[in-house]
């Protein structure tokens, strides 16, 4: 068995350029297609307001409306 230099290496990927290319394509397409089939996982949140303003649709601090998106950024 002989080995095989640098040089036969690059001959061998020019001739079989298009063909390595398009399988590289087929390959990213379907790795594409199967990950993007895969099962997504969704997580719902409940979450209960512990102060007396919170029934009447009041923030915290007794003045401005209710806005759950404020739990993402407390600031």
């Amino acid at each position: 068995m002989s080995t095989i230099n640098i040089i036969e290496i690059i001959k061998i990927i020019r001739r079989y350029f298009t063909i390595i290319v398009a399988a590289c394509l087929a390959v990213g397409f379907l790795t594409y297609f199967v990950i993007s089939n895969m099962q997504s996982y969704t997580c719902i949140l409940n979450f209960k307001y512990n102060y007396e303003e919170a029934a009447s649709g009041l923030a915290p601090n007794g003045k401005d409306p209710l806005d759950p998106y404020e739990l993402e950024n407390p600031a």
